[in-house]
């Protein structure tokens, strides 16, 4: 790793790097588990809003009628993009973020045949998860 923090330091002519971050992106949503091995898989779509500056917010729909909620925190989104803001980013990506808030467990019971069947599951309000301008 030495070795690529020194090579990093001369292609890129810079005075000061601390550490360096593997990322891939891909296509495909990530879950809160998006590190292994010391790389940060991200996908294109939360990294691209991220970039934008586009925080995520909640939106409540009625019909025709929309109203979008910004979601409190996430200050990495404000401002100019540092290495700070972008290390939060990549430990909770704003997309997670949205969907630990949606998230509930629900119980419920079936009956199959003479057995009364209990289980639990989890609910994802999806027609409140969205990214708002």
């Amino acid at each position: 790793m030495k070795k690529d923090l020194a090579s990093t330091k001369n292609e890129l002519s810079l005075t000061h790097v601390n550490k360096i971050n593997k990322i891939i992106i891909t296509s495909n949503s990530v879950s809160t588990d998006n590190y292994i091995d010391d790389t940060c898989f991200i996908d294109y779509s939360a990294l691209l809003r991220f970039l934008e500056r586009d925080k995520p917010c909640h939106t409540i729909r009625k019909r025709d009628v929309s109203i979008s909620v910004p979601m409190p925190g996430l200050t990495e989104y404000e401002g100019n993009i540092t290495a700070n803001k972008m290390n939060r980013f990549l430990r909770n990506p704003g997309p997670v973020s949205v969907v630990k808030q949606s998230v509930s467990t629900q119980q419920d019971s079936i009956t199959f045949y003479d057995s009364l069947i209990e289980y639990e599951y989890y609910y994802i309000a999806a027609n409140k998860i969205f990214y708002g301008r």
